[in-house]
């Protein structure tokens, strides 16, 4: 889903920015769909400072803050990576690689498939894997919404529906307490909770990663996370487009302690 660092440079030439401006991300929606998603993009590639703007445009407007209607500037033109090239630092299309200039990637906020089944195959479970897609396409008892997908989910992984972190405020997400009490109660203790402190300086192995269906409402969680106070929060990129897709990588059916693993193909 990531583009390569590259394509990345281009799109940010293209808007003025740098690794040290200050961005603040909104969406129409107030649901972070997509403010969260370009917020967690921005610190891949080395965003320092970049936020999101509470409610997005719905809870700016309702406060009665000023609006412009101004003709937008044309939005940059994007190479499309080919197939495994996203945000290898490659250029679009199998060309050669691009030159990122002051741009780099974070590769520990994004995981692989091959991240993902090392984690669930591990007998110790550092790192919890939640799911942000519905408990029914969780469980497999609601068919995915793109075609070629196995219903179920990653074996081991737990689930936090990305519309369990909203809250009743305007600003969309619940409280920080009550989101670190939604974490505890999906199996992780995030922030002040489960040991090791409020971690938002980035120290310290992540305890948590997030998947959904094509990485997009990951980022919310991942945003959630954040604001109860674990900043380091990989996003499994490929997320159920990829890993239901690939027959040789197992999926689990039901809910926790009643999972029925099915194994792939092999590998």
């Amino acid at each position: 889903m990531l583009p390569p660092v590259g394509d990345w440079a281009a799109a940010a030439a293209g808007v003025g920015l740098t690794p040290t401006t200050p961005v603040v991300l909104y969406d129409g929606g107030g649901r972070y769909v997509a403010s969260a998603r370009g917020w967690w993009t921005c610190r891949v590639f080395g965003v320092r400072h970049v936020g999101v703007l509470a409610g997005g445009a719905p809870a700016w407007a309702a406060a009665g803050l000023p609006l412009a209607a101004a003709d937008a500037p044309p939005l940059p033109a994007m190479t499309i990576p080919g197939a495994g090239g996203g945000g290898d630092g490659g250029g679009g299309g199998g060309g050669a690689p691009v030159d990122g200039g002051p741009w780099t990637r974070d590769g520990g906020l994004v995981w692989s498939a091959a991240d993902v089944a090392a984690a669930a195959a591990s007998p110790t479970r550092r790192v919890r894997l939640l799911d942000a897609r519905s408990a029914g396409r969780f469980a497999g008892t609601a068919p995915e919404p793109r075609a070629g997908l196995r219903g179920g989910h990653v074996p081991g992984s737990g689930s936090l529906p990305f519309t369990g972190v909203f809250g009743g405020g305007p600003g969309g997400l619940a409280p920080a307490d009550e989101l670190r009490d939604r974490f505890r109660r999906a199996g992780v203790g995030v922030g002040g909770g489960g040991g090791g402190g409020v971690r938002a300086d980035g120290g310290g192995p992540p305890r948590l990663a997030v998947t959904c269906g094509s990485g997009v409402t990951a980022s919310v969680v991942a945003l959630a996370a954040a604001v109860a106070g674990e900043w380091r929060v990989p996003v499994y990129d490929g997320s159920w487009s990829e890993w239901g897709g690939r027959p040789e990588l197992p999926v689990a059916t039901g809910v926790e302690g009643a999972e029925v693993v099915e194994g792939g193909g092999g590998a």
